[in-house]
């Protein structure tokens, strides 16, 4: 059997159940059988008693099972996480079917946050990957990350927040010694995202420099992408599929993006609101 993480508690943002949960299918993992009890603010964060309850059920059940060792009706692995917002009395219930359960920190009380601690080396519950990579992705990523550091987004070329292309493209993470190709490949898909993903102005000529930033559409799903170590997120907008089909059928995966292309300040302006 598959393992089983059921997640109790809210979250600030108060994501749409049936959407979050497809999130950590799409972002944590989807070899995981995922359930959410949802404690809403309006609430109080009191879970709502019919779902406290199955819960409350199940967990004891598999507790008994497991007292048995009837192996061939109790998950290879159960675990439960409380979020940092959870009413005393609902973590009461929990306490007293799962001693045990793991907590998660201040630092993940939207979903976003929630997904990436989920994902990381403090909850242990998954190892986590490198993100490697072959050239167009690793040029795609890097320039999508320098834009990030920067804060370059807009909604329109009436925006205020650009970075110069001479900048983009001369200078970490994008120019790299140790990758000259995929410097070189930046360079060349840069025109192609124009109005796809990025927004340019200006001509780059004279007093007018050509200057790139996020299309603010994109901006959340390119959030996501940086932290779930996959380009996934962005197969939600049709005009992006035949480049990341591409992207797909790369074989050789020489580069790893997670360390010096995705980095922490990176990864930090990835988890601010908007």
């Amino acid at each position: 059997m598959a393992t089983e993480i059921i997640v109790v508690g809210g979250l600030l943002d108060a994501p749409n159940q049936s959407d979050f949960l497809a999130r950590l299918k799409a972002e944590v993992s989807d070899e995981v059988s995922w359930d959410w009890i949802v404690c809403a603010a309006d609430r109080h964060f009191e879970a709502p008693r019919g779902p406290m309850n199955r819960v409350a059920e199940k967990l004891n059940l598999w507790q008994r099972d497991r007292r048995k060792n009837a192996e061939n009706i109790v998950p290879e692995e159960l675990h439960v996480v409380t979020l940092f917002d959870i009413n005393g009395r609902t973590k009461g219930i929990v306490y007293r079917y799962w001693p045990e359960p793991l907590l998660a920190p201040l630092t993940a009380r939207t979903s976003t946050e929630l997904i990436e601690w989920l994902r990381s080396p403090e909850a242990n519950l998954f190892p986590s990957p490198e993100w490697m990579a072959g050239v167009t992705e690793a040029a795609i990523v890097a320039i999508l990350c320098k834009l990030l550091r920067n804060k370059s987004w807009n909604s329109s070329v009436q925006g205020h927040a650009w970075t110069k292309e001479q900048n983009l493209l001369t200078q970490s993470p994008v120019k790299r010694d140790d990758r000259p190709k995929a410097a070189i490949e930046a360079s060349r898909l840069l025109p192609t995202l124009a109005d796809r993903l990025l927004l340019t102005k200006g001509a780059g000529q004279g007093n007018t420099p050509k200057e790139w930033s996020i299309d603010t559409r994109f901006l959340a799903a390119v959030k996501r992408a940086m932290i779930s170590k996959s380009l996934a997120s962005l197969r939600e907008f049709e005009c992006l599929r035949g480049l990341l089909d591409r992207i797909a059928e790369d074989q050789e995966k020489p580069y790893r993006l997670d360390v010096e292309i995705v980095t922490d300040k990176v990864r930090s302006v990835c988890r601010e609101r908007d």
